[in-house]
């Protein structure tokens, strides 16, 4: 009965149509992060990086280049293995890529918990 079965869905148009197009849009684009050449899919903040650079960038580019001071005269290369080093010079080098703070998503159009609905309208 299995064997059947099998036979059927083997054979069935629609799922084969639905195969095909499952397996193209799963397919992305492999790049390389315009910051540290670690492998990348997306675009954040207006450059291709990857998730690193990302969180990176989101947590240190308000605080602005002034905030970090570099100990190696501003030169450092920025690449996989060293991208921890130097926060000042990957921030540089983030900005100089073309990342953007204004880009960044405004934490007034984040969701509100049902907690604070709730709290607001003095349920608890």
């Amino acid at each position: 009965m299995n064997d059947k079965l099998m036979e059927n869905l083997s054979t069935d148009p629609t799922l084969e149509s639905s195969s095909k197009f499952f397996k193209k849009r799963t397919k992305s684009i492999e790049s390389e992060c315009k910051i540290c050449g670690c492998s990348a899919r997306y675009s954040y903040f207006g450059v291709l990086s990857c998730i690193s650079c990302k969180m990176f960038f989101k947590r240190n580019a308000e605080l602005g280049q002034e905030s970090f001071k570099c100990d190696f005269d501003e030169q450092c290369q920025i690449n996989i293995n060293n991208r921890h080093i130097c926060t000042s010079c990957r921030l540089a080098k983030c900005f100089k890529c073309g990342m953007k703070m204004e880009n960044f998503r405004l934490s007034g159009f984040l969701p509100v918990t049902m907690r604070n609905i709730l709290t607001d309208f003095q349920i608890f």
